[in-house]
């Protein structure tokens, strides 16, 4: 264990783990890891660069 908060809305825990690194966990639910971190990227930018009129400009 990391690090471990409980908010107002959820539990927050970031711990290791030997397989996946680092890993996000909120309400006993993994969200993303080290490990697959570059799926979770690559899923948010797709969408703003598909509605953008000029995606080239960022490469």
């Amino acid at each position: 264990m990391l690090y471990s908060k409980r908010s107002k809305f959820q539990d927050i825990y970031i711990v290791n783990s030997y397989d996946f690194g680092k890993m996000l966990v909120i309400d006993g639910v993994v969200q993303t890891t080290e490990r697959d971190g570059f799926i979770y990227n690559e899923m948010i930018s797709h969408v703003p660069l598909s509605m953008h009129e000029n995606p080239k400009m960022f490469l």
